[in-house]
């Protein structure tokens, strides 16, 4: 049972989410396309924590996933805080995490526990929420999250601002934008789709082609960080 009554709340905050993805299948497929990206980038064969699983969908892509979330849940494999892993060092040969980075509160910290965690060359992959001149009207506005925090990873990996925190134990060694149509149609979990599901494969070939927008249109991005050492 959950510990208090913010636990519970967020419990069913959870369950509820979990519920409209398993009705909205256009939000499945986006999620799997975003899993897909994911899963390219990482070491194979590997040992791979994923960070905030939510109701680990992600099993559906690669089963040996280790998931886990801050508070208990009837989907994930460990609880634990992204500030603080419970993993031996050196273990992991991958730490994956789609729209957590922005719940972190001491991303110094959280870094560090990824040198301590992630083998020599081992990979952090974050797809988070991306601050574009589109996105960010809709972000600031219509998303009940602190725009400050939702802009995180666009100010860590793409805007020049001092030394980023996590340049002394990694090496940034892809990021890409994307997501500039179908995502924002699909209403994510809070809103109605405008974006019927027979269209996706459509919406997002146009996308492709319209790539030299992604600055300007974005919503979201994955990084790709390798630790430093041999």
């Amino acid at each position: 049972m959950p510990k208090n009554s913010h636990e519970h709340d967020t419990l069913e905050a959870l369950m509820k989410k979990e519920s409209t993805f398993s009705r909205k299948l256009i939000l499945q497929s986006i999620y799997r396309a975003w899993y897909e990206r994911i899963f390219k980038y990482c070491i194979k064969p590997g040992k791979t924590l994923e960070i905030g699983s939510g109701f680990a969908f992600s099993k559906k892509i690669f089963p040996a996933c280790i998931t886990s979330e801050i508070l208990p849940s009837p989907w994930v494999d460990i609880v634990c805080d992204a500030q603080k892993l419970p993993v031996k060092n050196n273990s992991l040969s991958n730490i994956i995490a789609i729209d957590v980075l922005h719940h972190i509160a001491d991303i110094d910290l959280f870094f560090k526990e990824c040198a301590r965690a992630l083998a020599p060359q081992g990979k952090i992959i974050i797809t988070d929420m991306y601050v574009s001149a589109l996105s960010s009207g809709i972000l600031r506005w219509g998303h009940f999250e602190d725009f400050a925090s939702i802009a995180k990873a666009t100010r860590l990996f793409f805007k020049k601002t001092g030394v980023p925190v996590w340049q002394k134990d990694f090496t940034l060694t892809s990021k890409e934008m994307h997501d500039c149509l179908a995502y924002p149609l699909s209403g994510g979990f809070n809103y109605p789709s405008v974006l019927p599901g027979k269209m996706l494969t459509r919406i997002l070939q146009l996308e492709d082609k319209l790539g030299f927008l992604r600055p300007i249109m974005a919503f979201k991005s994955t990084v790709v960080l390798e630790k430093k050492g041999t």
